[in-house]
Formats: structure tokens, sequence, C-alpha cells
């Protein structure tokens, strides 16, 4: 959480004061630079190494708690309100704090954090599920994965064919706070906290995974910030891989 929440504030002071971009367009950046591909990435190795399973599992609930929030919360601020800050007096204050309350209240309605919930209390609760129903889940698990890539590429391609390749600044800024900071700062207060080497690696690998696929789904959603969000997720799943790969090589032997 400490660890989010400093990623969280330098991607939105880079994009909003050095990228120049509106609160709604901070929000697609700083959910592309906080939210890892733990789905189609980051799960199959998390099972597949002894002892992984358990931890990664906790920070993909509150990745999908959290993040998916703060997004939601930033990509549907108020227009009005998105530019322009709010003056030095108590006025202004008490409508920036109802403005802020609206957010939390948007972030805990959204879909994806409702989804995760009920999803988390049908399970826990053993909760018995209708054979058309689980046939429907289950297809749209086997769907899910070829889908999302089917966004990148389109998204990538978009990139290349419109002559916006040349324009990745946001992703030059962004990307080291995704695959550099973020997995680095949690990875220290995690054994810091916890003196734990199996908890830590976890950590790392999590926060370190390339950028979600979904941050392009939701920028295209809520028409924030498309090209740039889809800049950083195709370049940040490029170099994210390679990187990704180093650090299990470097780890899984100890």
């Amino acid at each position: 959480l400490l660890a989010l929440t400093i990623a969280t504030a330098i991607a939105f002071m880079i994009a909003r004061y050095s990228l120049h971009l509106t609160v709604r367009e901070t929000g697609a950046a700083v959910f592309s630079t906080t939210c890892g591909n733990a789905i189609f990435v980051g799960i199959p190795i998390a099972l597949a190494i002894e002892g992984w399973g358990s931890a990664f599992f906790i920070l993909l609930i509150l990745e999908g708690t959290l993040v998916f929030a703060i997004g939601n919360a930033l990509m549907t601020w108020p227009e009005q309100t998105a530019d322009h800050a709010p003056e030095n007096n108590r006025a202004q204050h008490v409508k920036f704090g109802l403005i802020a309350g609206d957010a939390v209240a948007r972030a805990i309605r959204s879909p994806v954090v409702i989804g995760l919930l009920l999803g988390l209390a049908a399970g826990s609760t053993n909760f018995p599920m209708a054979q058309p129903l689980a046939d429907f889940f289950d297809l749209f698990t086997h769907v899910s994965g070829p889908v999302g890539l089917f966004v990148l590429g389109v998204s990538a391609a978009d990139l290349v064919l419109s002559g916006n390749a040349t324009k990745l600044g946001g992703a030059a800024r962004l990307l080291p706070i995704k695959l550099l900071l973020f997995p680095a700062l949690t990875a220290s207060f995690v054994w810091v906290l916890t003196r734990d080497p199996l908890t830590t690696t976890v950590a790392a690998f999590f926060t370190g995974l390339p950028p979600s696929v979904s941050s392009i789904v939701l920028a295209n959603v809520y028409g924030q910030w498309t090209r740039g969000v889809a800049g950083i997720v195709t370049v940040g799943t490029l170099i994210g891989l390679v990187s990704i790969s180093a650090y299990l090589i470097i780890v899984l032997p100890s």
C-alpha cells in the first residue's frame, strides 16, 4: 500500500505537470502505470512456482480493488473541476472535499470492484452455481486471453499506422515507475516489514509485471488518453517480458 501510494502520486504529478494531461487523462496514465498484467502473464507463472500462489493472489485482490478504484475515480472526475485547482479558501476546500467524496463513491460502485467482491463472497461461501452459469464463466476464462492479445495487437498496429509511434514521451516518463520504481519500493517495504524472502520475491514480481491490457480497455471505455496508454502498454509489454524473464532467471535458482 505504501509503494502503491508513492507510485500513484509520482505518476499523477508526471502526467499532470510534465505531460500536461487533464485529471481524467491522468487517471488513465496512473492506471496503466500501476496495474500489471497479472491475469495473462502473472497467474500462469505464479501457479507454476511452488509457494508463490497465495501471496500472489492476495496482491491480486488488492490490485483489483484499490488500483481499479483509483483509476475509475480519476477517469470519471467531474469535468467542471478537472482542470481547475481549488482556490485557497474554505468554501472551495469544502467543495473539493465533496468532489473527492463523490470520487470515492464512484470508485466503490466500479463494476470491476463490485465483481471482485462478489466473486470473493461466492468463493468463500461455496455458493452453488448453476451449470449454465458455470459454463459461461468457463468459456469466458478461455476466451479472455486471446481477446486481450487481440486488443493489444490492434492498439500496437494503430499506434504505428496512425503515425504516433514517435510520440512515446508518456511511456518514456511513466514506464520507469511501473517496471523499476514500483517493484523496488514494494520489495523494500515488504522486506523491512516481514523479513520474508519468499513474500518479498513475489511482491517484487507482481508489481514489476508489464502494464495490463485492461488499461487499454478502460482508456477506450472512458475515452481518456487512449493512444498514450496504448504506447505505455505496447512498449511496456515488450520491455516487461524481458525484465520479468531476467528477474526469474536470477531469483529462481535461489
